[in-house]
């Protein structure tokens, strides 16, 4: 195993951490065993399938070339103190879920000119922050008081 493989498991433990996941919660998503997160996160990548890639990209939230060892994550996004609870893994999947239900209403449209593949990424990734912010307002502002952590 070189250090590529290496760093590619700390990038998807780093991640998985960082979105408040359990190995459980990306091993149900992906369709894979905990144990077999656990390998990836030790670096153990090799002959892993693309549809495996793909699905542990999207709930991780990076790119399919971060974790084939092509390219280097982005930085964190810096948190703002906006006042606004975060939100749970749970919340999360909700927000990926109804965004792909988005995204594959519009492509039944079919309008689709070539090169259009930077406008869907650029639409998912507006969609995405639109969508999390209405989650976190909508939280603050329909959680009970007794259930806020903030009271």
């Amino acid at each position: 195993m070189d250090s590529r493989t290496k760093s590619v498991g700390k990038i998807i433990f780093d991640r998985r951490t960082a979105l408040s996941l359990t190995q459980k919660d990306v091993a149900d998503y992906v369709g894979v065993s905990e144990a077999t997160v656990s390998r990836w996160e030790s670096g153990h990548i090799d002959n892993m399938r693309r549809d495996r890639i793909a699905k542990l990209a999207k709930v991780l939230q990076i790119s399919p070339l971060v974790i084939m060892g092509v390219d280097e994550p982005a930085p964190p996004a810096p948190q703002k103190s906006d006042g606004l609870p975060e939100l749970n893994a749970r919340d999360e999947r909700d927000i990926e879920r109804d965004l792909e239900d988005m995204l594959h209403s519009v492509a039944q449209a079919d309008y689709k000119a070539p090169g259009d593949e930077e406008d869907t990424e650029a639409l998912r990734a507006a969609l995405r922050v639109a969508m999390i912010q209405a989650k976190r307002t909508a939280k603050k502002k329909y959680t009970p008081r007794k259930y806020r952590k903030d009271k």
